[in-house]
């Protein structure tokens, strides 16, 4: 698969960009949107493989070109962990889907969503480090 960042001007760059629709006004809630329909009835999902998140990532600008390409190569020398990746992506999507549904029923958010939200939210805080620039 080929990805171009979004500066550029060229056919694969506005194919790449229209790709996902971006209307939810937070990255939260366009990945919710990424399973299209309704729940519990025909959907239909944008995020199928790892190659389809890696491009959910590139269009919404949290991740660059060169990045993408390093995750892909890194998909391809282990399928098995780039599979689980795509799982706990999509796991993590519908908790915040049942969190933010919950929430506007004026329903208790269910427990379990939010223990896997705070739990990958540990994860990734994990990550983070300063850098000077």
């Amino acid at each position: 698969m080929e990805f171009s960042d979004h500066s550029s001007e060229g056919q694969d760059g506005a194919q790449q960009r229209r790709r996902f629709a971006f209307i939810g006004g937070h990255l939260a809630l366009d990945f919710t949107n990424s399973l299209g329909g309704r729940r519990g009835g025909n959907t239909r999902e944008t995020v199928a493989t790892y190659a389809d998140l890696v491009a959910w990532g590139l269009q919404a600008g949290m991740v660059v070109a060169d990045e993408a390409h390093w995750l892909l190569d890194a998909a391809q020398r282990d399928p098995a962990r780039a599979a689980m990746v795509v799982a706990r992506a999509r796991g993590l999507r519908e908790a915040v889907y049942a969190l933010i549904t919950a929430r506007m029923r004026g329903e208790v958010a269910p427990g379990v969503d939010l223990a896997l939200l705070n739990s990958e939210l540990a994860l990734a805080l994990a990550h983070r480090r300063l850098a000077i620039s």
